[in-house]
């Protein structure tokens, strides 16, 4: 069974996630989104990261904590994600 590591900014969605069966929810304010990620899976990095933010930070913070090989899923509805500066050929993966 897959292991499931939920990161939020809201207490009551993390809740919700653990209650529906997540394995860790951590709220991203308090706790160090790279080092949660690291710690949970070994240095590994994340097989798959879903990203409902698309924010161009959640962005890149997603290529840096997925695994090399993994996937990374964007759910998006819109027109644009807002440029960043950073480009995702500069990640490694």
């Amino acid at each position: 069974m897959a292991e499931v590591l939920i990161t939020d900014v809201f207490d009551e969605r993390l809740k919700l996630a653990t209650e529906m069966g997540a394995t860790k929810a951590i709220n991203v304010k308090d706790i160090d989104l790279h080092q949660a990620v690291a710690d949970f899976t070994n240095n590994d990095g994340a097989h798959v990261v879903v990203d409902a933010v698309c924010s161009p930070t959640s962005i890149l913070d997603a290529l840096d904590i997925v695994a090399p090989s993994g996937r990374f899923v964007v759910l998006y509805r819109g027109n644009t994600i807002s440029n960043s500066s950073s480009s995702i050929y500069e990640k490694r993966n």
